[in-house]
């Protein structure tokens, strides 16, 4: 019985042939490039999380409009005036933050409904990488969760050896400049640092 992975999969290698064909090797090169540079932001990390409704966020903190009175102040009337011109811009925000279906934290799912510029093919090629994605997220997040715990295992075993006498100091400072360069993380812009 097939599995699903293999479902979208020979689809996937049945989909990207075709485009291939019809629309040339560079053009479906670019855009699984573009969608594979962001497979990481195309997680649903969250499945059953609530789309954030902003008027309700406003009431929320207090940031209701007020109403006007009949007898204010001018200074008050014109906060008033303020206020109302808030409001409406903030009806339009959110009114466009809904169109767009925002807050929206998949990357792939937002391009894949929402860019104008993509051909119906290339949402296609989005789609299946986001499906991909999403497929071996579970594996990545369990690698770095093993990855880790062995490094800290590591760690802590070699200090006790070294506490204990049963390695030398030579072999301890050996073990921890191989420790540092596994755990070390540069900064983005470090000269070391090769690319993603």
């Amino acid at each position: 019985m097939p599995t699903a992975f293999s479902i979208i999969s020979n689809f996937a290698k049945s989909y990207v042939a075709q485009c291939e064909e019809r629309h040339g090797r560079l053009a479906v090169e670019q855009t699984l490039d573009a969608a594979h540079a962001l497979m990481s932001h195309g997680i649903d990390r969250y499945p059953g999380k609530k789309k954030l409704d902003l008027r309700a966020e406003e009431k929320r903190a207090g940031r209701a409009p007020l109403a006007r009175g009949g007898g204010v102040q001018r200074s008050v009337a014109n906060r008033s005036d303020r206020t109302g011109q808030e409001r409406r811009v903030a009806e339009r925000r959110s009114a466009a933050a809904a169109l767009l279906g925002l807050p929206q934290e998949n990357l792939l799912y937002f391009l894949e409904k929402t860019a104008p510029r993509l051909q119906p093919w290339q949402r296609e090629l989005l789609r299946i990488v986001r499906h991909i994605a999403q497929y071996f997220y579970p594996q990545s997040q369990t690698k770095v969760m093993n990855e880790g715990t062995a490094t800290y295992v590591h760690y802590r075993i070699m200090n006790r050896l070294h506490e204990q006498g049963r390695i030398s100091d030579g072999n301890f400072l050996e073990f921890l400049q191989s420790h540092t360069n596994v755990v070390f993380q540069p900064d983005f812009d470090d000269h070391a640092l090769s690319g993603l």
